[in-house]
């Protein structure tokens, strides 16, 4: 019996399911430089075990991500950037940072953050520098990945193990 309870643990995943957290921030109210956009900063930060196993930062029309490349609008970029959050017992987000820049190629750099301590913020790095921000913040949501079930062929492996184990346990007659 002992080993089809260790077979059983072997086979199951014990681990918290990954945790999707995505920002909507309000959208831009100051502009400087002639800022062509409008829209707003969004966020998507992706844990698994506590840990950020991925992130993304849009500004205006610029995408950012932990994953190089893509990068809008500027081709063969590599963006750098850093994203940090904090969440409460309940799974809100209650503190964060998310920055992510490309230097570009010429004239064609651009950054964008959102941050619980400074708002959002967006900007264009060319010949006439552009930006725009928003300084009250925006609304985190959260989406659970379910772990995925057994193996419907462990299941069936676990059940006839549990069956053998108990025709083998019980008790002969004696006769």
């Amino acid at each position: 019996m002992k080993y089809v309870c260790l077979l059983a643990l072997a086979a199951c995943r014990l681990y918290a399911s990954p945790i999707t957290y995505n920002y909507t921030g309000n959208e831009f109210t100051n502009f400087t430089g002639g800022w062509p956009f409008g829209g707003r900063v969004t966020a998507s930060v992706t844990t698994d075990n506590g840990l950020i196993t991925e992130w993304l930062l849009v500004g205006g029309s610029m995408y950012f991500s932990s994953y190089n490349p893509p990068c809008m609008p500027m081709p063969y970029c590599a963006p750098r950037g850093s994203a940090s959050i904090t969440v409460d017992a309940n799974g809100n987000v209650t503190d964060w940072s998310i920055f992510a820049f490309n230097p570009g190629y010429g004239y064609n750099g651009g950054s964008a953050e959102t941050s619980s301590h400074s708002g959002d913020y967006a900007a264009i790095n060319n010949s006439s520098p552009q930006m725009a921000t928003v300084f009250t913040l925006g609304v985190w949501t959260q989406t659970t990945v379910p772990n995925p079930e057994p193996y419907s062929a462990f299941l069936v492996l676990l059940g006839i193990a549990l069956f053998l184990q108990m025709k083998k346990a019980r008790p002969r007659s004696r006769g």
